[in-house]
């Protein structure tokens, strides 16, 4: 996701915490790639400016592990977060290429997330016609 993907990526933090910075939003900012992995860059907080500043420094690298990226920050999201409601926003080129982590990776994840969705009955609501 190099080059002029992860600078269209990074802008799309920023714009998005410009439109809604309304000195009571938080946000939380993951990052995963090199090595498989999913790591803490800013945790929850009100500051705009932090989030916007870590985004601003991501770089891309190695692998996209995208299903356990995406448990990884639900989880987050799950524990961590304060609100009544909150959303997951994934940046990334799309391509899942660290298929297996060494733990267990798309099982893992895939255990993971359905732990989480019926725990705090995440599931979306289904519609009637």
């Amino acid at each position: 996701m190099g080059g002029s993907k992860i600078e269209a990526a990074k802008q799309a933090v920023v714009n998005s915490v410009n439109q809604t910075n309304d000195g009571k939003t938080e946000w939380a900012l993951l990052g995963f790639g090199g090595g498989c992995t999913c790591w803490q860059v800013v945790p929850f907080t009100t500051d705009a400016g932090a989030v916007q500043s870590a985004a601003s420094g991501l770089d891309a690298g190695g692998g996209t592990p995208l299903t356990y990226a995406i448990y990884k920050a639900t989880a987050y999201l799950v524990k961590n977060g304060h609100g009544k409601t909150g959303r997951l926003i994934v940046l990334c080129d799309g391509e899942n290429n660290c298929g297996e982590r060494a733990e267990g990776g798309r099982s893992e994840a895939a255990a993971g997330l359905r732990s989480i969705i019926s725990t705090h009955n995440l599931a979306a609501p289904v519609q009637q016609p």
